[in-house]
């Protein structure tokens, strides 16, 4: 068996300060359920629970995954590789303000990357002088 990439996840938590603590409970329990994660496979996401007929219907509901051999992503034992720079938190917000202003706010490509660019170029000079050159 081979080594494969970290996966990437998604996390679903109930806030401690939620007023709906027990709905909010059986929407997450509704999301681990085996039809849940069956919807979840499905759309190509990797199912967060360990259950060999999920993984049959990973990406069934992908048109470009049809005929492909979509059970590989589910051999091999992932190997954390991913280098965490120092700056990535700081600097990954901008990807999400980039992606916001093309998503909500309407800005063409360009513009939502010359403004990430110019954003993340500042915060690198800031973080540079407070948490040191790497």
């Amino acid at each position: 068996m081979g080594k494969t990439r970290e996966a990437q996840i998604h996390a679903i938590a109930i806030n401690s300060q939620s007023q709906h603590k027990d709905e909010a409970f059986q929407v997450i329990a509704e999301i681990l359920s085996d039809e849940g994660q069956r919807i979840i496979a499905k759309n190509g996401r990797v199912p967060a629970i360990i259950n060999p007929e999920l993984e049959k219907d990973y990406g069934a509901d992908i048109p470009v995954l049809q005929g492909k051999t979509v059970q590989n992503v589910f051999v091999g034992e992932p190997l954390q590789e991913h280098y965490i720079h120092p700056y990535e938190s700081e600097i990954s917000k901008r990807l999400l303000e980039a992606a916001e202003d093309l998503a909500v706010k309407g800005l063409d490509v360009n513009s939502a990357i010359r403004k990430a660019t110019e954003a993340i170029n500042k915060d690198v000079e800031t973080l540079k002088t407070t948490i040191g050159q790497y």
